[in-house]
């Protein structure tokens, strides 16, 4: 009776002042922490441990600019995802979809909800060629008023009904360990894109086409076809949110923090998201889930404006929303939400339709045991959510997933040379082929703690304890069930990075998705004590700290000094290594640049023409069929073309990698020299800094 007292006393709500407490150390040890870093340089030189100079003014403007980037986006970011969520919470509202939720977990399912919307909104706004900032602001405050009322006139019926929150005892401490990292990885959100991560390319396709594509159609004034970016081809759910963020900031470079905050924000949902999932079984368990899955991947994916935090998002909540009601039995409106985010994450990438859409109806058969009308609606919604972007394709390109299955449902306008180079590129390379190859890089990828090794060795301790154990069922556990269909959701995962991708590290993380449930699973079965969890998820938090500061050490090293370079909203630096960066210019306007070998013209400020490896190459072609000097320089003048920039290093590696433009050589570029381009690198100090060639096409 005393135990049971005991126990009853450990699940009682915690008191609301200790609570803020709590909350209020966690935010000084963040602000501690982010200072911190921020000063780490100094801190280093002052020790001894690195030398060289430090800049006492770029060091001081590091901390005026983060100041700056938090208090404004930090308000443009409430605003877009407050007015999704009280939007999400109006439309499920309705519904009684808060009956048995935990409030949090009904707080991410309205985001997910307002989200998707929001994304399919601007789309739809795009395409109408309405993309204007006093469109969406009347979007994002209809959004919040339509929620506000659906939610009020149903509070006010009693179809709002959350159960009592316990806060059965989860381990404080790692919450304010996990401070310290996290106020690293919010430093690393106001660095401009193209300096991290080192190790990933420096976030190449964020560039290429991530926020390139919604500077695009913001200079546009509508979505179009983008005939010289091969990605705009693709689903781009995340990207109409940075879209939504260029157009709130009215600068692609200004909103460039705003569209990398919005996706740490995205990222931080789903890391709430895998507490809230596994803490229905686990009394100490999620936070250290929550430790595991918040690894370097993650990291490096949350801090630049990819695309992995949407998918991760909508696919935790589809898998949370087969997961057995109150009722034990799957819900039609359950199997609706579940289709709805499955859609949501096949509309941000492609391998969603197999790294995502697997796992959900894994746990659908097994977990939910659904009948085929709930299977059918499932799959109902998530085409209806998905189909924006594939009729967009099929009105385009004739083929609803191009430039995927190019050969069978339609190549559009390209030739076979280029559905060759896609296909090639995107399967895994001439030296990775074989079985032995594929399984050694994934066996690195798993165990390596500069990768996922500190998500995946908690996994493999737990599971030794509960071999040893063989503990069958907790009291307040999940069934083993949950544990079966997550363990095989991972080895089909596995199964697919090894057998349909090119091996790209980015394209592992949905695994943490059926990762957490195990952890969660087996840290319910276990046994242990909470001070044993928080040792264990403390450990796991420094491990991924280290690993994490290692790698923006590297990427934040500037010629050959010790890391940590103060270049949180130095945004003029980077651009200054491209060129026509200069937004005071009053001649950029008369300037049409035509870039050569660089497909990241996201800093450029002037005119561009550019185009990725994988579209048609017009000076390769005209080579090719035999033009002159004369003939071409003709050609760009007839386009307006008044400068060329070579990115000699980048088409050499295109050329290595994928066969690109043979004919264009620095051979050449001198005869085009000197009767119809003049270099100018050596001639202007603005251009000292351009890793390629500068060229100016002469009258």
């Amino acid at each position: 009776m005393a135990q049971k007292k005991q126990q009853t006393t450990s699940e009682m709500a915690l008191p609301a002042q200790p609570r803020r407490r709590r909350y209020l150390l966690c935010a000084v040890i963040f602000l501690a922490a982010l200072g911190g870093w921020m000063l780490f340089r100094p801190i280093m030189v002052a020790l001894g441990v690195w030398e060289g100079p430090v800049n006492t003014a770029l060091q001081r403007a590091q901390v005026i600019n983060v100041i700056y980037l938090l208090l404004v986006n930090g308000l443009w970011s409430t605003l877009v995802l407050g007015a999704a969520t009280v939007f999400g919470a109006g439309i499920l509202a309705p519904t009684k979809a808060s009956e048995g939720q935990d409030r949090l977990w009904f707080g991410l399912q309205s985001l997910g909800v307002g989200l998707v919307t929001l994304s399919l909104a601007t789309f739809g706004l795009g395409v109408l060629g309405l993309l204007r900032w006093g469109v969406f602001i009347a979007l994002l405050l209809g959004m919040a008023l339509v929620g506000s009322g659906l939610w009020i006139w149903c509070r006010r019926r009693g179809r709002i009904i959350f159960p009592p929150t316990n806060y059965p005892g989860e381990p404080f401490w790692p919450w304010v360990a996990l401070m310290v990292p996290a106020a690293l990885v919010v430093l690393a959100t106001l660095v401009p894109a193209g300096v991290l991560w080192a190790h990933d390319g420096r976030g190449f396709d964020v560039l290429e086409y991530h926020l390139q594509l919604p500077k695009e159609y913001l200079q546009a004034g509508r979505i179009f076809r983008v005939d010289h970016n091969a990605y705009s081809h693709f689903p781009q759910n995340m990207e109409m949110l940075y879209l939504v963020a260029l157009i709130l900031r009215g600068d692609p470079v200004e909103g460039m923090y705003l569209a990398q905050i919005i996706h740490l924000a995205v990222c931080a949902a789903f890391v709430l998201g895998v507490f809230s999932l596994v803490r229905r079984w686990s009394r100490s368990g999620g936070v250290l889930t929550v430790a595991a899955v918040v690894g370097g991947p993650l990291v490096y994916v949350a801090t630049i404006a990819y695309n992995e935090g949407y998918l991760l998002l909508m696919m935790l909540l589809a898998v949370g929303a087969v997961l057995p009601g109150s009722g034990g039995k799957l819900s039609m409106r359950q199997a609706a939400l579940a289709g709805v985010f499955l859609g949501g994450a096949c509309g941000a990438k492609y391998t969603a339709v197999a790294m995502a859409g697997s796992v959900v109806f894994i746990f659908v058969v097994l977990v939910a045991r659904a009948r085929g009308r709930q299977v059918a609606l499932i799959i109902l919604a998530a085409l209806l959510v998905f189909s924006p972007w594939l009729i967009k394709n099929l009105i385009w390109n004739s083929n609803p997933v191009f430039p995927l299955a190019a050969k069978t449902l339609g190549q559009s306008d390209w030739s076979d040379e280029q559905v060759a180079r896609w296909n090639s590129a995107h399967a895994p390379a001439p030296d990775e082929t074989a079985v032995s190859v594929r399984l050694t890089k994934l066996v690195r990828e798993l165990f390596d703690p500069g990768r996922y090794g500190g998500c995946i060795w908690p996994l493999v301790l737990l599971v030794g304890v509960w071999l040893i154990k063989r503990n069958r069922q907790t009291d307040n556990g999940p069934p083993r069930i949950l544990f079966v269909a997550a363990a095989i959701s991972f080895a089909v995962q596995m199964i697919i990075w090894l057998a349909f991708t090119h091996l790209q590290s980015r394209f592992l993380l949905p695994m943490l998705v059926p990762l957490a449930v195990m952890i969660g699973y087996l840290a319910g079965c276990c046994g242990w004590s909470s001070r044993i969890f928080s040792l264990l998820t403390i450990s796991v938090i420094l491990v991924h700290t280290i690993f994490i500061a290692r790698s923006y050490s590297v990427s934040t090293t500037i010629e050959g000094d010790g890391g940590f370079a103060p270049l949180a909203g130095a945004d003029s630096f980077v651009a200054s290594l491209y060129p026509f960066n200069d937004s005071d210019n009053p001649d950029l306007n008369k300037i049409k640049i035509l870039l050569m070998g660089e497909s990241r013209p996201f800093y450029t400020r002037s005119n561009y023409v550019y185009h990725t490896v994988f579209d048609r190459c017009a000076l390769q072609e005209q080579l090719a069929a035999g033009a002159t000097p004369a003939d071409i320089a003709a050609v760009w003048h007839s386009a307006g073309i008044t400068h060329v920039y070579v990115r000699w290093d980048e088409i050499e590696r295109l050329r290595r990698s994928y066969g690109f433009a043979p004919r264009i050589t620095p051979e050449f570029f001198q005869r085009m020299q000197p009767k119809y381009l003049e270099k100018i690198n050596e001639q202007s100090p603005a251009f000292e800094l351009l890793p390629g060639e500068l060229y100016r096409l002469k009258p």
